[in-house]
């Protein structure tokens, strides 16, 4: 009741682009305000997708442990990094889109 999971998925023509972390920027807040029950919120990420990991630690999460041989795709067993952020964490703020890099 007090924990909940996020994740995503993105096609490969649009990686790269900044559309997940905007995503789950905007979605995150929106999970802790609608659901204030919800104290955590879990995201179980691939060892080997180093691009998701950067998103959801641009976001805040905190990568906690690997659970090894968890998680089966396509044939494959992988291992993934559990990561949480808590309703009591300070979230940064959004990026703005017209951000100039």
């Amino acid at each position: 009741r007090f924990k909940a999971h996020i994740g995503y998925g993105l096609s490969h023509e649009y990686w790269g682009k900044g559309i997940t972390t905007r995503a789950v920027s905007v979605a995150v807040p929106q999970v802790f305000n609608d659901l204030p029950h919800v104290l955590r919120l879990q995201a179980f990420v691939q060892t080997q997708n180093k691009a998701s990991q950067r998103v959801v630690e641009k976001i805040g999460f905190q990568k906690e442990c690997l659970l090894r041989k968890y998680t089966y795709l396509k044939g494959q067993i992988y291992d993934v990094f559990v990561y949480s952020l808590l309703s009591s964490d300070l979230l940064p703020l959004p990026q703005s889109s017209n951000q100039v890099v």
